[in-house]
């Protein structure tokens, strides 16, 4: 009995449709999200440790870097599709960009975390005219440090600013470099323990101006629905794993920002996280972070880092949170 051959057609068509078989199964996009040092946002980094991600199947790079100008930078050069932000850095980014930045989840809102540090002949903000200001010009210092001279009637042109990684400045102000310095805990935290610094503005003098936000491309956004509404509910799965686990949590937060525990708690209490049930009146059309990013807007304008006006209305989204809210409630 003669054995059928094959030909080559068939074996091409048998190529094709084992090339799409292995298609169908194909693994999701990694959505790669920027990430610089502050308390809140290792949240994010507790849900990975604890291995949340990974129990739904998300494919999510936390990628850190250690300011937030790098942050800008690499979200500029397509090395990231997200950040954690605030309202200036997810400005400045979209002075950049054709394809919008979108915050999805607030994170946390600060109240006294930034501060202006001076040294002990400084006892008001009067005093750092014509003084070295070390401040990180792409990210919220900028912004504080504008909010702040704007209390007292002064402007940015009344000072001296240097551009300073906030990671370097404990170093600068102790050598003379800066003699003020615009910062955040842990920085801030390390300053002080130097010497006698006074703080003379914090930004609890500015209350519900201050977010930390997740946001990622629109593009972005559009093509993961269903991780991005996973993402937003293991966000309730971290804060309720912190709430039964206060001291393992924090003790692990402490250990990935450097500092001591104590130092760490004494920035959360000045730090509100926000739950997923929170969210909507934050992200409203009407909302607080809609009213923050519109004053941000209009002071990084006035300052001369945005040369035009950007639309905030379409910096947000409520949709993914919709969708979470919608999935949880009929579970």
């Amino acid at each position: 009995m003669n054995t059928p051959k094959s030909s080559p057609y068939s074996i091409i068509l048998l190529s094709i449709l084992f090339l799409f078989a292995g298609c169908s199964k194909q693994e999701q996009e990694t959505i790669r999200i920027g990430v610089n040092p502050w308390p809140s946002h290792e949240y994010l980094f507790l849900g990975k440790e604890k291995g949340f991600f990974e129990d739904d199947n998300l494919s999510i790079e936390l990628v850190e870097y250690s300011s937030s100008g790098d942050l800008l930078r690499a979200f500029e050069w397509g090395q990231v599709q997200g950040m954690v932000c605030t309202a200036t850095e997810i400005l400045l980014a979209n002075s950049h960009t054709y394809d919008p930045l979108q915050v999805f989840l607030v994170m946390a809102y600060t109240e006294g975390t930034e501060v202006i540090l001076g040294p002990k002949d400084c006892t008001s903000l009067a005093d750092i005219k014509g003084r070295k200001i070390g401040v990180d010009t792409g990210s919220l210092g900028i912004y504080v440090l504008a909010r702040a001279l704007e209390q007292e009637g002064l402007k940015l042109g009344d000072i001296k600013i240097i551009p300073v990684n906030p990671m370097y400045m404990p170093s600068m102000i102790k050598n003379g470099t800066i003699e003020v310095a615009v910062c955040y805990q842990p920085f801030s935290h390390q300053i002080q323990k130097e010497g006698e610094y006074n703080v003379l503005f914090a930004s609890s003098q500015i209350p519900g101006e201050l977010f930390n936000m997740l946001a990622l491309k629109k593009t972005t956004l559009e093509k993961n629905p269903g991780q991005v509404t996973q993402l937003m509910k293991i966000w309730k799965r971290i804060l309720d794993f912190e709430k039964a686990n206060t001291q393992e949590v924090h003790a692990f937060m402490a250990r990935r920002e450097h500092t001591t525990l104590e130092d760490f708690e004494s920035s959360l209490e000045k730090i509100k996280v926000i739950t997923l049930e929170e969210q909507p009146p934050l992200l409203a059309p009407e909302g607080l972070v809609k009213a923050s990013l519109d004053r941000t807007e209009s002071t990084l304008r006035y300052i001369g880092l945005l040369e035009e006006a950007i639309p905030t209305q379409e910096l947000i989204t409520e949709s993914p949170l919709s969708m979470a809210l919608s999935s949880s409630s009929s579970l």
